[in-house]
């Protein structure tokens, strides 16, 4: 295997960028309300907030670590593929996305008898954060 050079910042970087568009996606600004609706969390019922509150530091630490991972292994994909510029970098975020995450989401949905538009908000939400981690990662190699 081809020896990899990660620039570490630039997955912190990323990470902390795809942790920021998950706020902003999931917010009642964008997505949240449907997002929520569609997944089945009531918000006015009573014991709601108090769950959510619970399994909120979990959650939030699992986002991170996720997105750790998510940066950390984009960015030897990249290397592997020889994305050195922006434009490298989203080409293969896309194929990352295509290949494994939207044939994964799309057919556990099904599955589970999600709602197809629950598929879009969370494949989208998952390409624009490969996206965006793709641009940073191959920019800074």
């Amino acid at each position: 295997m081809p020896e990899v050079t990660i620039n570490y910042l630039a997955v912190v970087v990323s990470a902390v960028i795809g942790v920021a568009i998950g706020f902003v996606w999931y917010s009642n600004a964008l997505f949240g309300k449907q997002w929520r609706m569609l997944v089945g969390i009531n918000n006015a019922a009573p014991d709601a907030a108090e769950k959510i509150k619970k399994q909120m530091p979990k959650a939030l630490s699992a986002t991170v670590v996720g997105s750790l991972v998510t940066a950390y292994v984009l960015a030897h994909f990249l290397s592997y593929a020889g994305a050195a510029d922006i434009v490298g970098g989203l080409r293969g975020a896309f194929w990352i996305w295509l290949g494994f995450v939207a044939p994964v989401l799309l057919t556990m949905y099904l599955y589970q008898q999600k709602s197809i538009r629950l598929f879009f908000i969370d494949s989208a939400y998952q390409l624009l954060v490969l996206l965006v981690m793709g641009a940073v990662l191959a920019s800074w190699i």
